[in-house]
């Protein structure tokens, strides 16, 4: 049996936030859109039969791409509270959702560029969820802290129009993510830290209709993650970075990142990553504080 199929799986990620601290209830505004998207062959018995290929039959396979993109608008509450032993920190953000779905799949010599087309395809839908995070910061500049995303598990249709093969269909998964951390600070400009996520990233999922069996476990990941900032008199940050995937999905991958607050008024932070085999990641993120 000749299989193929995952072709590429690409994200990308960009934010913006406004942050405005006081005594009593630090509040901030925040928008990010993440996009993620994966590729696929679908290669039949029969077109891999040279002599079925002479004979010009019908072609089987098949091959398409979905694609998933949330935006997310929210407000960010928190509160200090200092204690004998260190200041704690507790926060929410309530979140409206905004999520655009696409696919096309397509017999391959049925293939026709014209039938993909974003307006064609797109399917919006409007969610809530919230987020909540605490941290302990110590008197002994150690940080211990976790968070939990999604908490409201979300499945969503990926939807396409009928343009293409209606028999190929998938879902999304916006399951809960937990994750713990701590982060040392040794001297005042560099700070190390570790972070590991307690529960795994699902994704897409439920893929069915498909000629050959289909992995739905493909692109779930569940990291461990390490990495190292250096801090230039709070105005430029050096990022670094190496992260694990206990599930095995994506290699180890090597992150980077460049951030630059000024006056601590702007912040502007910008990432990157590589994993090899075509594995690449990439987020930008805009805030301002107040």
């Amino acid at each position: 049996m000749f299989l193929h199929f995952l072709l590429f799986n690409a994200q990308a990620s960009v934010g913006t936030s406004v942050i405005i601290p006081a005594d009593l209830l630090t509040f901030g505004f925040f928008a990010v859109t993440h996009v993620d998207s994966f590729g696929f062959g679908d290669i039949g018995n029969i077109d891999a039969d040279i002599a079925n290929a002479i004979a010009g039959n019908p072609v089987e396979s098949q091959g398409g791409a979905f694609l998933f993109n949330i935006t997310e608008y929210g407000v960010t509450l928190a509160k200090k509270l200092p204690t004998k032993y260190g200041d704690l920190y507790v926060g929410v953000s309530p979140k409206l959702q905004e999520v655009r779905t696409m696919k096309y799949v397509q017999k391959v010599d049925s293939f026709d560029s014209d039938d993909v087309k974003w307006d064609d395809f797109k399917d919006s839908d409007f969610t809530g969820n919230v987020d909540i995070g605490i941290a302990f910061d110590t008197k002994y500049d150690v940080t211990f802290a976790v968070t939990a995303q999604n908490l409201i598990p979300k499945t969503f249709d990926i939807k396409g129009n009928d343009k293409g093969l209606s028999t190929v269909k998938g879902d999304y998964k916006l399951n809960p993510m937990v994750t713990v951390g701590t982060a040392y600070t040794p001297v005042e400009w560099i700070t190390l830290s570790a972070d590991v996520e307690l529960t795994k990233r699902e994704r897409f999922d439920d893929v069915t209709g498909t000629i050959n069996d289909f992995n739905n476990s493909f692109d779930d990941t569940q990291f461990v993650s390490v990495g190292a900032e250096l801090n230039a008199f709070d105005w430029i940050q050096l990022r670094a970075g190496y992260r694990t995937d206990m599930l095995g999905t994506i290699p180890g991958t090597v992150t980077a990142g460049l951030g630059f607050s000024p006056f601590g008024a702007f912040h502007i932070d910008v990432a990157g990553s590589y994993g090899g085999s075509g594995v690449y990641g990439g987020a930008v993120e805009v805030g301002f504080t107040f």
